[in-house]
């Protein structure tokens, strides 16, 4: 019998808590290792309890101050500093709010799955563990449809080898400049930045984190080298 999933819960709402309790406490191939509802809780619980699978909240406090008055949770740095230390936990974003930019930016720190709280906990939030606890990445629809559209909406774009050459040096030293990357390609900087642009046309994305996201989308560059350069992508 193969060892159940290890589970850490962290947000701040105890009936989200109570509700995502009841899910692994029903499913034997699941088991609940720990529970936080501060920031700070992250980064302890996991190195504690070394998990499979942590399912985080983003809008938290980080911790409670001498007056009772909330630090907010900076997750982002949080979870770069997690997937640093800890790279066999797979991270879970569950929250209320879907901003686009802010998934890309836990895309690329690292986060293997993002859900709502207005989805149908008990039917995604099992599917999503079981998928990323494999090593997958899972986003729910209404994820998934605000980031990317309507699944198979366009075709996937014809990028020249250069191009595609371009895209994995990035990829491979996310924290390098224009001119670095340039440097590496044996060409200048304003002919970087030519060529990034046009790249940025045929993916139809208007920055270099959103070109990432849909090059990891069409499989053109791997998610996981980009995450592990530990970057926001804005150089």
């Amino acid at each position: 019998m193969k060892t159940p999933v290890a589970i850490v819960i962290i947000d701040d709402h105890a009936l989200i808590r109570h509700a995502i309790r009841s899910l692994v406490a029903a499913r034997p191939n699941l088991r609940l290792v720990g529970e936080g509802d501060t920031g700070e809780h992250l980064f302890a619980l996991t190195s504690e309890y070394r998990p499979d699978v942590v399912i985080l909240d983003l809008n938290m406090p980080h911790h409670k101050t001498e007056d009772g008055s909330p630090q907010r949770f900076q997750a982002l740095p949080e979870l770069v500093r997690l997937r640093r230390a800890h790279p066999q936990t797979a991270v879970i974003i569950l929250s209320e709010h879907l901003v686009p930019a802010l998934v890309h930016e836990a895309m690329i720190s690292g986060v293997k799955g993002y859900i709502l709280k207005s989805d149908d906990l008990s039917l995604s939030l099992p599917e999503t563990i079981d998928i990323v606890s494999q090593g997958g990445i899972f986003f729910s629809q209404g994820v998934q449809q605000e980031l990317f559209g309507t699944a198979g909406a366009f075709e996937p774009p014809l990028l020249t080898p250069r191009q595609k050459e371009m895209l994995a040096v990035i990829a491979a030293a996310p924290n390098d400049s224009y001119a670095q990357h340039a440097a590496k390609l044996g060409i200048q900087t304003s002919s970087f930045k030519n060529q990034l642009d046009k790249i940025f046309k045929k993916l139809d994305v208007n920055n270099l984190t959103a070109c990432m996201i849909r090059c990891h989308q069409l499989g053109i560059i791997s998610l996981d080298a980009a995450a592990a350069g530990e970057t926001d992508y804005y150089a």
